[in-house]
């Protein structure tokens, strides 16, 4: 199994076989022990200077106060908003959550960053896109393939659809925090590697029936990344760069092929390995879930027996 440098698919576009120009807008990432420490003089680098930081009541703890004590220390001004979690359940992507993040904006902010992976990335990059702002991400947990991604999707009128967002132009992973997340987070992310199968059948399938656009220089790298992280024993370091990656190449259009996750192409990368035990049950059930086709029958037939009670 061959590894693959980060390096070339930085910040950069190619001409690909298929006949399309993937390309990358994600140009800096720092994952090492400490990278929060770091943000100032990336902050610097690029000519930034009074980001907007988004968390949640979870997320702050977790990486928000360190990266508002960071910015302090160096004497950085910035605007954080903390959205309130609720006691039951989990916070949702949607317009509320979105309105409260537009109220609170900081209008001199002259870049957006969010401190956390799913909701808070969704909704930071989405609030990046809509405000015309470059957009950075602070990630707290490997619970799924599309930190980088370029889409976002988001509950509207009690829809999850999915929508154009900013694509960060820089991942920020201390492996201490990402590491150390709740494990329901870890067997969320390890089944988005492992769903890949079912979405490069799907996608596969797709072309053959509906004649969708497909790549097989992006499958080949995708397929790479998957058996690369299923020949592990265990779960490692390489696995949480792995989904951090994923999203690394996209292309532009049509957003109907960029929702499919296995149009986002991994890395592999070597790491020290870090023993975690993972529930089966909590994997199956997000695989099944991944692969487009499979749930989209499967919830049609729940609905038309009406088993109210179905879960998949």
């Amino acid at each position: 199994m061959q590894s693959r440098s980060i390096e070339p698919y930085l910040n950069c576009s190619f001409s690909c076989s298929c006949g399309r120009t993937h390309r990358s807008l994600f140009a800096h990432y720092l994952f090492e022990p400490g990278a929060i420490a770091k943000l100032p003089a990336l902050l610097g680098q690029l000519g930034y200077a009074r980001p907007y930081l988004i968390s949640d009541t979870h997320t702050h703890e977790i990486a928000g106060k360190q990266t508002e004590e960071v910015l302090q220390k160096a004497g950085i001004r910035y605007a954080s908003h903390v959205l309130r979690s609720p006691e039951n359940g989990d916070l949702a992507a949607d317009e509320h959550a979105l309105g409260s993040i537009a109220m609170a904006n900081d209008r001199e902010a002259d870049l957006i960053i969010s401190i956390g992976t799913g909701t808070i990335n969704d909704l930071g990059r989405y609030f990046s896109y809509i405000t015309g702002r470059p957009f950075m991400l602070v990630a707290t947990a490997p619970s799924m393939d599309g930190l980088v991604s370029g889409v976002a999707p988001l509950i509207f009128h009690n829809m999850k659809i999915t929508f154009p967002a900013q694509e960060p132009l820089a991942l920020i992973c201390d492996p201490e925090i990402m590491t150390n997340a709740p494990l329901k987070m870890l067997a969320a992310g390890a089944a988005d590697i492992l769903g890949k199968y079912n979405c490069l059948l799907d996608w596969k399938l797709s072309h053959y029936v509906n004649d969708e656009y497909y790549c097989d220089t992006i499958a080949d790298i995708m397929r790479t990344a998957v058996e690369s992280i299923r020949e592990s024993v265990e779960l490692s370091n390489r696995f949480i760069a792995y989904i951090s990656i994923s999203g690394i190449l996209t292309t532009a259009k049509p957003y109907r092929c960029l929702r499919r996750p296995s149009c986002f192409p991994a890395l592999p990368w070597t790491f020290r390995k870090i023993p975690v035990r993972l529930p089966v049950r909590s994997i199956i059930s997000r695989i099944i879930g991944r692969c487009s086709s499979f749930s989209t029958v499967f919830r049609r037939y729940c609905t038309a027996r009406r088993w109210e009670s179905a879960r998949y």
